[in-house]
């Protein structure tokens, strides 16, 4: 960790906010086991390993997610005058036959 002349680094800050989130995430997520995790600081680099990797995953695929959604959405806006002719052709159809 280099300390500038200023004092310490952003890097250096941005991990410790970074660390105090995800220690006030386990707080909150897991109110029971959180004072057994304090006690013991290897469970606890272990629960901050594993909330994060879970975060990760959660943001990860939520993200994939949420483009999938995304261009869903577009490919069917893109394609709305096909689908409204297809659907004037049907009525029209449906419209011959019931006659």
């Amino acid at each position: 960790m280099s300390m500038g002349p200023s004092g310490p680094s952003f890097t250096m800050i941005a991990t410790i906010y970074i660390l105090l989130f995800i220690l006030v995430v386990m707080a909150i997520t897991y109110p029971e086991e959180f004072p057994k995790l304090v006690r013991n600081p290897q469970a606890l680099l272990d629960g901050i390993g594993m909330e994060s990797r879970r975060r990760w995953l959660i943001l990860k695929f939520g993200t994939q997610l949420w483009i999938s959604k995304k261009q869903l959405q577009y490919s069917l806006w893109k394609s709305r005058d096909i689908i409204a002719a297809e659907r004037a052709k049907q009525k029209a159809k449906e419209e011959t036959t019931i006659d």
